[in-house]
Order: C-alpha cells, then structure tokens, then sequence
C-alpha cells in the first residue's frame, strides 16, 4: 500500500511539473500584456472565493484591510499570485494550536512601488528551503491543489514589473504590522503604484 502511495505522489509530481512547464511556455510566447489600474479588493475576494472550501476546512480568519493603494499590473495574474501565497499560508503556515489566522496587506515603497504581503503565524521555513522556494518548478513539500508554483509567481510578478520574496522568521519592522514579532513567514510581491485613483465603473 505504502509502495502505491509513493508511486501516486511520483506521479502527481511529474504529473504537475509537466503542466507547470508548459504554462510556463506558453506564458512566455506573450510579447506584451495589458496593463491596467487594479480593483485590488475586488481581486483579493475573488481569490479568496477560490479557496473558500479550504479555508472553511482549516477554520482561518483572513484580515485584511479596508484599504489598498492604487497599483496597475495585469488583473488575471494578479488574482492567481494571491491564490497561491493564500493556498500555501493556509496549509502550510498555520500554527500548532488556535487562533488560525492569516494577514495580507500592503505598504507603499520609497521607489514608487507597493509591496503586497501575505503573514502567517505558523512555524517558519528554514533559510535553506527558502533559498529553493522560487526555483524553477519548485513546490513546497506534498503541494497540492490550489495555487501556482512560487516560480511562477515570480515569473508574474517580473513581468509586470515587479519583484516577490519572502522573509522567516518575521521581525516587527513597523512596515508589515505583525502583531507578533519572530513568528511565522512573510511572503511579498510589489507592482508599480500609480497615484491617481482607480474607480471601477
């Protein structure tokens, strides 16, 4: 039995990376991608829809906040960046005992960008596994589900101008607003900040 199930996870695997190569692909066959003001409360529900029957499976409260500031990137991708660091804070960055939380948000930068950010308060990932988390076709260990790779978010998030990273354990900077300090992962991505407001139609 145990022989099947390595060979099931094998398979997964290969099974994942395959499609992993070929969106990769096919994303790099794009020339140019539409650029446009984001709705970024808008795309932050609609990822978090996607994930609602995991989230109400490990009973995690998200906070986010009542307000973002204006960046532009490409919408589509944007949505499927917050989906994955969800994904991957809910199953892997939980802590041991209640509360289940995590925070997103966002802070602007010195150099006209914003950093996104998405905090769990869970156990951490090693200085080693960190330096191999965006690697090409990288996963965390038994990834399953929803979510890009982070080699893809990466990808992403360079083409839109932006750059993504992750910070273990998480130290009160007075930028992320951690309301522990030492605990848990940080993971960031930024987009350009545009000042003019966007304003849905």
């Amino acid at each position: 039995l145990e022989q099947v199930r390595t060979i099931n996870r094998e398979s997964y695997t290969i099974l994942n990376m395959s499609k992993e190569l070929l969106l990769l692909a096919r994303l790099r066959r794009i020339d140019a991608i539409e650029i446009h003001p984001l709705d970024m409360a808008d795309i932050v529900k609609n990822a978090q829809t996607r994930l609602q029957g995991l989230k109400e499976l490990q009973t995690v409260s998200i906070q986010i906040p009542s307000t973002w500031p204006s960046t532009e990137g490409h919408g589509t991708w944007v949505e499927e960046i917050w989906v994955s660091l969800l994904s991957n804070a809910i199953k892997y960055g939980l802590p041991q005992a209640p509360p289940f939380r995590i925070e997103i948000g966002a802070q602007k930068q010195p150099n006209a960008t914003v950093r996104f950010w998405v905090r769990d308060f869970g156990p951490g990932i090693s200085t080693a596994l960190q330096e191999e988390l965006f690697a090409p076709v990288a996963q965390l260990p038994q990834v399953q589900g929803q979510g890009i790779s982070l080699h893809l978010v990466r990808y992403l998030v360079q083409r839109m101008g932006g750059e993504v990273g992750v910070i273990s354990p998480v130290e009160n900077t007075g930028t992320e607003t951690p309301t522990e300090t030492s605990a848990g992962s940080l993971f960031f991505f930024t987009l350009p900040e545009i000042t003019a407001p966007y304003r849905p139609y």
